[in-house]
């Protein structure tokens, strides 16, 4: 007996599996989309108020399973014009490749009728004589889209990760067939063909299938279509993952060098430094072989030739006050191998003893405690004066403190005047009678540095126009205080 499937039953196992999902969490539903001129089936309310009744420009619609298949239905029993759906379907209602979901078929296109030596064959002819005999696997139908050919193959649906090996299959079958005019165009994942039982205007016929069977495919039934073996596959995966590691050591090589070139300097300097200022302590030795190792570790990290790194590690040692014999440089402080990765800033300090005093004056040997003391020194510090927010704060309120006085305001008063507490203010005076002429000192310096500060167009940019206000009238104030002691 005969298998033929019916127009609807097609279209159910070629979509069969739009409702599974891949984990439990997955809440997503598919869509497939229909693709046609929508202007015979609006009401004649909407008519009203389209622009141009007789515009029947094609535009996709997507669909959930259940209502894809009663519009299917409808398309099929009135032999609609000119219709078409997606073999694949998509987890939005858009119809693009970065929308898919499922991957449900291959449909083989072919436009047999475009060859002048098929030309003349029928499509039942052309499957027949030509295509059926080339077909390596049974398909799951082959329709007859009234002047070509579509040979489906439906399998099981999978997710669109496997779109590689999708297409890489794909390509297979249109190398086999580009010479029966199969369709390079519409091995697109997004691709849609008629729906079959509608009408083909052009061909003056309905679509049909001529042929069909019950396969059950996997997506990897059709591996064997591909040029190479599994093994193969492997091994060139192998070899395109070494090429592109190796181009990206030369990529990071090039791009690296020069990054790698400027942290060395710094790193030398800070070296330096630290034996100039052992130096001026009197510590001599105990320590010189490290740093000398360090640095030579750090400059063949750093792409330094063997000879230039040496020269440079001989300059730093003339630094010592006790310098290494010559030839201790190489043959006692050399590096056995390059390493990819150098002596961590942590260990530097820790194996040189490098003190918090010391770190002070260095830029890269320093610890994450002291850098993240330093920046919350840097936190606090105000953005015009090198002095913290809170010295300057306690500094304004004292000069105002003086202005007040001098205008003969009692400690009440000045201290509603500045919203403190009346003690602050008997504090404060008693703080300026006590160093008068410290304070003096200190406001006439800090009043200098503003005003050095308020010609930089780069600070007075970062600092907000309130607090510059806020300082020109504190200037103000502090010559009036200053003249008159």
């Amino acid at each position: 007996m005969i298998f033929m499937m019916t127009n609807l039953e097609l279209l159910r196992k070629i979509h069969e599996g739009a409702n599974e999902c891949f984990n439990p969490d997955d809440e997503v539903v598919c869509h497939i989309a229909i693709l046609r001129s929508w202007i015979d089936r609006e009401s004649p309310e909407n008519l009203a108020y389209v622009f141009d009744p007789n515009d029947d420009r094609f535009y996709d619609r997507l669909y959930t399973i259940d209502r894809f298949l009663n519009e299917c239905k409808e398309i099929i029993d009135d032999e609609l014009e000119e219709s078409y759906f997606s073999i694949n379907s998509f987890w939005r209602k858009n119809k693009h490749t970065e929308d898919i979901r499922h991957l449900n078929a291959f449909a083989l296109d072919f436009d047999f009728y475009k060859k002048k030596k098929y030309q003349n064959l029928s499509p039942v002819e052309m499957y027949e004589t030509h295509i059926k005999p080339a077909l390596p696997m049974k398909p799951t139908a082959v329709i007859d889209s009234g002047r070509g050919l579509y040979v489906i193959y439906a399998f099981h649906h999978c997710s669109i990760v496997r779109i590689k090996l999708y297409q890489a299959i794909y390509k297979q079958f249109l190398d086999r067939f580009i010479n029966y005019g199969m369709d390079p165009k519409a091995i697109n994942v997004t691709q849609v063909i008629r729906v079959p039982g509608s009408y083909n205007v052009k061909a003056n016929k309905t679509v049909e299938i001529i042929d069909s069977y019950n396969t059950e495919y996997e997506l990897t039934d059709f591996c064997q279509l591909l040029p190479f073996t599994y093994e193969q596959v492997q091994v060139h995966r192998e070899e395109q993952k070494e090429k592109r590691r190796k181009k990206e050591e030369v990529k990071v090589s090039q791009e690296a060098r020069k990054e790698r070139r400027k942290k060395c300097k710094i790193f030398l300097a800070d070296l330096q430094k630290l034996i100039a200022m052992r130096n001026h302590q009197g510590y001599y030795e105990g320590y010189r072989e490290l740093v000398i190792y360090l640095a030579l570790e750090k400059m063949l990290w750093a792409g330094y030739d063997k000879d230039l790194a040496i020269k440079e590690a001989s300059k730093l040692n003339d630094e010592f006050h006790w310098p290494l014999k010559e030839y201790s440089v190489e043959k006692q402080c050399m590096p056995a191998q390059v390493h990819y990765c150098t002596h961590s800033v942590k260990t530097v300090i820790t194996k040189l003893e490098i003190s918090e005093e010391e770190q002070k004056k260095l830029h890269v040997l320093v610890s994450r405690e002291h850098k993240d003391l330093h920046r919350k020194h840097l936190k606090n510090k105000h953005p015009l004066l090198n002095r913290s927010k809170k010295e300057v704060e306690q500094l304004m309120r004292r000069t105002e403190v003086i202005k007040l006085k001098k205008e003969g305001k009692r400690n009440t008063d000045i201290a509603n005047a500045l919203e403190v507490d009346k003690s602050t203010i008997t504090l404060d005076l008693k703080y300026i009678n006590a160093h008068k002429h410290e304070f003096r000192k200190v406001l006439g310096d800090s009043i200098e540095a503003l005003e050095s500060a308020l010609n930089d167009e780069n600070l007075v940019r970062k600092t907000i126009y309130d607090e510059l206000k806020r300082l020109r009238r504190w200037a103000e104030m502090s010559a009036y205080v200053l003249a008159d002691p």
